[in-house]
């Protein structure tokens, strides 16, 4: 605003040598027009608007993915990775029998960030707050895009809490069925 007042204060002493030398030829009145309006926009505060991020929003459902033995993840390393748009909160339903203790997320700004080619990205962990665990339990978890980029995502997760059996002692955790492997689902949600 300081920098609008001083510019705004020089076209004024530069017209007290009359108006003719500011506003007389349409060149200069042109050029006086656009130095004040670009004095103003450049004292503009950068990203002065939010994005639109409804947190109140209900989650979306994911039931993709791959749960083995003890780790879920949402899509292999090389892809796909999930849109994740600014805001979103995805609920990944693990199928781990337990809550996990490990919770991982990967941005990229390619959903297959590995494939070699013009578009490969790579990834990256997540950091800070660009993204939100919100709950954790034995059916699911909840991860929400705290930021106002859009990205893709990767999440894994392991080693769950174990749970007890009815009919054991609660100092003996049921175990899973050795080596099976199963599909998540198929996701309600998603790109």
């Amino acid at each position: 605003m300081l920098r609008a007042v001083m510019l705004f204060e020089s076209l004024r002493i530069a017209g007290a040598r009359g108006p003719s030398f500011i506003w007389g030829h349409p060149v200069r009145r042109i050029a006086a027009v656009t130095a004040t309006l670009l004095g103003v926009l450049a004292t503009a505060p950068g990203c002065s608007t939010q994005c639109d991020r409804h947190p109140d929003q209900p989650p979306t459902v994911f039931r993709g993915g791959t749960t083995h033995d003890d780790w879920y993840e949402s899509s292999p390393v090389s892809g796909p990775f999930l849109d994740f748009a600014p805001g979103r909160t995805y609920r990944f339903v693990h199928g781990l029998g337990g809550p996990p203790q490990n919770l991982e997320c990967y941005f990229s700004f390619n959903p297959y960030p590995l494939d070699g080619g013009v578009n490969s990205s790579g990834f990256v962990p997540c950091g800070t707050n660009q993204s939100t665990f919100q709950d954790d339990n034995a059916t699911y978890f909840d991860l929400r895009n705290d930021t106002c980029s859009e990205v893709f995502l990767r999440v894994f997760a392991s080693d769950p809490w174990p749970l007890h059996d009815a009919g054991a002692s609660s100092s003996t955790p049921a175990t899973p069925d050795a080596g099976t492997s199963k599909d998540a689902g198929v996701r309600d949600g998603g790109p």
